[in-house]
């Protein structure tokens, strides 16, 4: 009879404990997750640490945000699973509130670094180089050179860690710079920081701040250098030069002459070199200007 009566006493304690569950959205019990799974209905979910089990909604739960035991940072609250800045116009960014329209370390987007510090509005300023190699202006034996050269650009800018994506300022019939282009409103810098042009409308003035002579590596191409030209067939206004003159369309290398740039310049010469070496043909290899988008 007495064993009868421990039965009932042990049903009814197990009930009492399930009926509390039930009643409190957020419950820690230390007899283990089992009592608490009985309770626990959906979208609660029990989580362990250590001997305790809690019955949570992780949806908003800052000590299991999203997944039980993650912990959000100072600063933030668990919002919809995820670790949300309690600041209106704050983004968590690897677990610290920043301002992305202001972060240089996060600019725009969190992880995008600006390479001079300067973030505005989301926006860093954009790169510009001329690079350390020299290429052949047979750039291609098909229709499209640009793939190629963005790709040029591109390896060197990841060789050195520089940021963002780049296109190689370049003409061939009527596409150009002008026309494939992000026309920034942001400035345009060497890979130093240095100011090359306030915006899109500045560089295509036809003068610059600063002559585009700085290679990834941090070389300062000299006036003196030989191997100082630059392929471009780009007029200064960043369309297609007029006559155009770009070995068929970077496609050849012969003895014909075609519109180069000069990295040492700031006036028009910098894209469009008025008086060229005239040995300077379609035979012979080009650094490329690469510009940030």
């Amino acid at each position: 009879m007495s064993v009868m009566r421990w039965t009932i006493s042990a049903l009814a304690l197990s009930a009492l404990l399930v009926a509390c569950v039930s009643d409190d959205s957020n419950v820690a019990v230390d007899s283990g997750a089992s009592d608490v799974d009985a309770g626990c209905a959906s979208p609660m979910t029990v989580c362990t640490k250590g001997s305790t089990s809690t019955c949570t909604d992780t949806s908003s739960d800052s000590q299991n945000c999203g997944l039980c035991n993650t912990v959000c940072p100072t600063g933030t609250t668990c919002s919809a699973g995820k670790c949300a800045c309690a600041a209106a116009g704050q983004t968590n960014c690897s677990g610290a509130c920043v301002d992305t329209q202001t972060d240089p370390k996060n600019c725009g987007v969190c992880g995008n670094a600006c390479i001079d510090q300067n973030c505005k509005a989301g926006e860093c300023d954009r790169v510009v180089f001329v690079t350390d190699v020299v290429y052949a202006a047979s750039l291609t034996t098909g229709s499209d050179p640009f793939t190629p050269a963005d790709a040029d650009c591109n390896t060197e800018a990841q060789a050195k860690q520089l940021p963002g994506k780049y296109k190689a300022w370049l003409a061939a019939g009527s596409v150009s710079p002008a026309t494939r282009f992000t026309q920034s409103k942001a400035p345009y810098v060497l890979v130093d920081g240095t100011l090359v042009a306030d915006d899109w409308t500045s560089l295509t003035s036809g003068t610059l701040k600063h002559a585009i002579d700085l290679t990834p590596q941090k070389i300062t191409l000299s006036p003196s250098l030989p191997t100082r030209r630059v392929m471009t067939n780009v007029a200064p206004d960043g369309t297609t030069a007029s006559p155009p003159s770009d070995c068929t369309g970077w496609t050849t290398s012969d003895s014909s002459q075609p519109v180069v740039g000069d990295p040492t310049a700031t006036t028009a010469d910098w894209t469009h070199l008025a008086s060229p070496d005239p040995t300077w043909t379609c035979s012979l290899q080009y650094r490329l200007y690469c510009l940030e988008q």
